[in-house]
């Protein structure tokens, strides 16, 4: 509902590769680069971080981030984690950076059950949904002059994913 619309798009090329891949094994992640990087961890997991937007967090290996794959005038940058089913990417989540008055109006009329939650030390407003008939959930953050959308789109899988999700929220963290 509030990212894009289609719920399965078929793979059309290879995932981005890493900028440059960084162990976390013994030390921590550090890079003087503004461009977004991904980081090969030792474990079954990367750690996506982007300095320009100041955000990070670790994923499963098999998921595949893809970075701006849907835009617009209130989306100022979005970050699409999925899964490959088949020959489709289902998405697993959206972090979608937003103008404040999109996420505003977004859930205003909506029918959603809200509660507040925490992500990185930040407060948030979460929203629980029906969408077309399948549950979304969408956890709004307050970020600099923006808003963070931390986006569930209704799938099918979605009970697959719950500890993929888990785990990117739980290692979320905002580098500013």
């Amino acid at each position: 509902l509030f990212m894009k619309n289609s719920k399965q798009v078929p793979i059309q090329s290879p995932p981005p590769m890493p900028v440059a891949a960084i162990s976390t094994s013994t030390a921590p992640i550090t890079s003087t680069s503004t461009a977004p990087t991904q980081a090969t961890s030792t474990s079954e997991t990367k750690i996506y971080r982007n300095e320009q937007w100041g955000f990070e967090f670790q994923y499963p290996i098999n998921l595949i981030v893809r970075e701006n794959t849907f835009g617009g005038y209130y989306s100022k940058f979005n970050v699409e984690i999925v899964a490959k089913q088949g020959k489709y990417l289902d998405t697993v989540l959206l972090v979608n950076v937003v103008l404040p008055e999109f996420a505003d109006r977004t859930f205003l009329s909506m029918s959603a059950t809200t509660s507040t939650v925490i992500i990185a030390g930040i407060s948030g407003i979460k929203y629980e949904y029906e969408f077309e008939g399948l549950p979304e959930v969408a956890i709004v953050l307050p970020f600099e002059q923006y808003k963070v959308i931390l986006g569930r789109e209704g799938s099918t899988m979605q009970h697959e994913y719950d500890n993929y999700v888990n785990q990117i929220f739980t290692s979320f963290k905002f580098l500013k």
